[in-house]
């Protein structure tokens, strides 16, 4: 079942992490819910590290600059105003 299908409302921020598109006709789903393969590991390792650190400065400084920092080039912690360590 869906998250927002649960909720009452859908009034609430989410944190939506990209896993880039399926290869040839392998739908959306499957691609999601298959067992990693281990030269995906890395990048997924470095994807769940930026959605950590994006949640933690949602928390301590807003959604906004959360997704001000997602969104820049420079996505190293001291390209932000200020450490989260």
């Amino acid at each position: 079942r869906s998250l927002l299908q649960e909720m009452p409302s859908q009034a609430f921020s989410r944190l939506r992490v990209g896993v880039g598109r399926p290869p040839g006709s392998v739908s959306a789903a499957d691609y999601v819910l298959e067992t990693l393969q281990a030269e995906r590991r890395p990048a997924w390792v470095q994807i769940c590290d930026s959605a950590a650190d994006a949640l933690l400065l949602a928390i301590e400084r807003g959604v906004v600059s959360a997704m001000d920092w997602v969104n820049r080039r420079d996505r190293s912690i001291g390209s932000l105003d200020g450490s989260l360590v």
